[in-house]
């Protein structure tokens, strides 16, 4: 008979499964962001696809990656015979690089010679002489003016000058014997179109003034895609002019023209590109126009560079669409046929540089006045590149080093003696030190060199060891100095900056190094105050190199000892130790004494030489080694932690009984000071400190014999984190009581610390997860079951 019927087996799969999917769409996230990335890298994967296909051409916002995140840009990686460097960018696009939001022309300027009236132009006719008139005249819509008196003219498509005649004929018909001038008032708008490939087309509505270049300047210029060679001024529906912005960029010769309204600035996409690279003037992307050869081209690059290789100029090609060539050509010399190469649309020019190899010097290096590339000259020997004028004062001359450059491209190292070759070195045209010389012995004659010779010079210090005394001790600046040769202890102490107070001077000693094969160490004992007596005298002892001098300081000298109380004294302050058995009552004493509200049994007593002594007896690196590194479930490690914690601030506190010390009863418990010791002595305190797990922690009015639960309920009583069984009374004397502590009776000055427990954290989720894969389990158990 089977555990569950068929019906209840199947509910029993629904509910097992309803309450996965339940979980998993609350708090499984890392599910869910799985399922998202499988749709983002499908729909970059049909993206692609598209693209390939050429559904489509623009390219997304910014490059994304596959899990929908912005990421940089790359630019696309070239062939490996371009070369390391960087594709040039497009020439002449980057004077477009920051368009201006507006671009207003000057009304205030001269207007030019050839400037066209049109409708909206105002005018200023000035009339002197039998007539003194003056008139505000604007073109209307139909192109003309009207002059009272003398009745309409048309002045629309004149130039200002021409205007000028035209008026004046006319008034001449009214007046005589007058003299006129006229000037341009207000000059009209216009609106102009810019489309094609600019960067931001549209209609822009501008003074008359406004040329060409200035309006495209304004649209922000063609895009990477636009052509800089030809670009179109439509008026009328035909073509009126193609500018060539190259004459503009490169002589500055613009053909720049002055437009009308309606007028259309077309830019095309650009023709021919042409990349040039390498070591010419003015690297970069340039658009031909026609046919250019491989000359013209390098005059659009701005020539070639002193450095240029014009033996091998390599042209990568693409031929027919079908596959990329390389061409190598050669434009040295007789070569300049080669200029007349035609180049195509598409073509990736290279000019290398020539070779930095130098092949006609030899180098001179180390403690030189002036190292560095010298000429090699036939016959050239060493005394020719080095000579006792250039050698810095610390060159060491018995061995120097000439690492030559065989035929079989190995290097070959000389030894010479530098100092021999320049007390002797080789007259002029003789053949003495013809260069041979015997493999691994050290030349002594003025040997000629080769091309490419290195002569290096290296300092004293480095080939000898340097000769040097110490001293150490009570001198005011210890440390290592330069021996002399009549060097004495005085003259060592001196360059010290002399003895210090505390040199003890009745012994000082010398260790000397004997070298006697054994080198043992020997030690001179002297009475350093008479060698200070009489410097240079027989008691001064003479140094040798490799002495170290040690200086002594008096028996127990010691400076002030200065200790600090404060607080509840009468003369609190800094006082000096009378003597190395002054005790704390001694103390309490020259301070005058407690004040009336001095509270003994919280008094605070601090020994800063605690931790010194902690340290040189290694007790915090023996704590350090006591830490349990904790691991997460990958096996590294999380942070380390010591099984207790360890401050050295309050190391320093020494827990005293000042009451106790202070009755006489027992001398024993007095303290003897040293210096750097600090006593404080605290005012009565208000009452009972309560401190943490309690319901409202604060100070508590103290009631004579209460204990410490009393304070605990006044306090609100215990939380339901606080651990009860860990309790602990902080004694004003700086004791702590665990032992039963909430029932312990309370003094004034005493504080209660009510510690909260410690909570350990779970990880539901996966408690969760395994408990439903437990469930989803059994369930499925008894399906099968029951299909059985």
């Amino acid at each position: 008979m089977p555990l569950l019927s068929r019906g209840q087996g199947r509910l029993a799969i629904f509910i097992a499964v309803a309450v996965i999917m339940a979980i998993a769409g609350s708090v499984v996230f890392p599910s869910v962001a799985r399922a998202q990335t499988d749709e983002q890298r499908e729909a970059y994967r049909k993206y692609l696809e598209m693209k390939k296909s050429g559904a489509i051409e623009d390219e997304p916002e910014g490059p994304v990656s596959i899990y929908g995140e912005k990421k940089t840009a790359i630019p696309p990686s070239s062939d490996a015979s371009d070369g390391p460097s960087a594709v040039p960018a497009r020439f002449g696009l980057d004077i477009f690089a920051h368009p201006p939001s507006n671009m207003t022309i000057s009304t205030e300027i001269p207007v030019p010679p050839g400037y066209t009236l049109g409708p909206g132009d105002r005018l200023i006719l000035n009339l002197w002489g039998s007539v003194e008139r003056s008139f505000h005249l604007e073109i209307d819509r139909e192109g003309k003016v009207f002059i009272p008196k003398a009745g309409e003219l048309v002045l629309w498509g004149m130039t200002l000058a021409s205007a000028k005649e035209s008026i004046e004929d006319h008034i001449g018909k009214i007046y005589s014997d007058f003299s006129m001038n006229i000037v341009l008032g207000k000059i009209r708008s216009i609106t102009v179109y810019v489309s094609g490939e600019v960067a931001r087309p549209g209609a822009y509505t501008v003074s008359s003034l406004h040329t060409m270049f200035n309006i495209l300047y304004l649209a922000g210029g063609p895009v990477d895609r636009g052509s800089l060679r030809r670009i179109r001024l439509i008026r009328g529906n035909s073509e009126l002019r193609e500018i060539d912005l190259y004459n503009l960029l490169m002589k500055g010769k613009g053909d720049d023209v002055r437009l009308e309204s309606n007028d259309v600035i077309f830019v095309p996409v650009a023709g021919p590109l042409v990349t040039v690279s390498g070591e010419v003037r003015r690297p970069a992307v340039y658009e031909l126009k026609g046919e250019e050869s491989l000359g013209s081209v390098i005059d659009l690059a701005g020539g070639v560079t002193p450095s240029a290789y014009l033996d091998n100029i390599e042209i990568l090609r693409y031929e027919e669409n079908r596959r990329r060539v390389v061409m190598n050509v050669d434009i040295s010399g007789d070569n300049g046929e080669s200029l007349e190469i035609k180049i195509v649309d598409g073509d990736r020019m290279t000019i290398r540089n020539v070779d930095e190899h130098r092949f006609n010097v030899v180098f001179l290096k180390g403690e030189v006045k002036y190292p560095g590339e010298y000429e090699f000259v036939s016959g050239m020997r060493i005394t020719d590149l080095v000579g006792r004028e250039i050698l810095l004062p610390g060159s060491f001359l018995d061995v120097v080093f000439i690492s030559r450059l065989l035929d079989d491209e190995t290097r070959q190292v000389i030894q010479v003696d530098l100092r021999k070759v320049l007390d002797d070195p080789v007259p002029a045209g003789s053949d003495a030190g013809s260069g041979r010389y015997i493999e691994g012995t050290v030349v002594e004659s003025d040997i000629p060199l080769q091309p490419g010779d290195i002569l290096r010079i290296f300092p004293v210090e480095r080939m000898r060891d340097r000769a040097n005394v110490s001293v150490e001790g009570e001198v005011r600046q210890p440390g290592v100095y330069d021996h002399g040769g009549d060097m004495t202890v005085t003259d060592l102490l001196y360059m010290a900056g002399g003895v210090r107070e505390k040199a003890f001077l009745l012994n000082a000693e010398i260790a000397r190094l004997v070298k006697d094969g054994n080198r043992v160490s020997e030690i001179i004992r002297f009475d350093l105050g008479e060698a200070l007596a009489g410097p240079h005298s027989d008691s001064d002892i003479v140094l040798e190199a490799g002495d170290v001098v040690y200086i002594r300081n008096i028996p127990k000298f010691r400076e002030h000892g200065k200790i600090l109380i404060s607080g509840e004294v009468f003369f609190p302050g800094t006082y000096v130790l009378e003597n190395e058995k002054e005790t704390l009552t001694d103390l309490v004493q020259r301070a005058g004494g407690f004040t009336s509200d001095a509270f003994l049994k919280g008094a605070v007593f601090n020994r800063s030489g605690i931790v010194k002594e902690l340290e040189q007896r290694n007790v915090f690196d023996m704590v350090e080694a006591l830490r349990v590194d904790e691991f997460d479930t990958s096996g590294l490690s999380l942070y380390p932690r010591t099984s207790f914690d360890v401050n050295p601030v309050k190391m320093t506190r020494i827990i005293i009984d000042l009451p106790s010390i202070m009755s006489g009863r027992d001398e024993t418990e007095d303290i003897v000071l040293k210096p750097g010791d600090s006593i404080y002595i605290p005012g009565t305190p208000s009452g009972i400190n309560v401190l943490g797990a309690v319901a409202s922690s604060g100070t508590i009015k103290h009631v004579s014999g209460k204990k410490a639960f009393y304070y605990i309920d006044r306090a609100g009583g215990y939380t339901r984190r606080a651990d009860k069984g860990e309790v602990r009374v902080l004694k004003a004397g700086g004791r702590v009581i665990k032992k039963r502590a909430s029932s312990h009776t309370l003094e004034v000055g005493d504080a209660i610390i009510v510690p909260g427990k410690i909570l350990h954290d779970r990880e539901w989720l996966k408690v969760i997860q395994a408990a439903v894969s437990v469930v989803a389990g059994a369930f499925t158990t008894i399906y099968i079951v029951t299909k059985l």
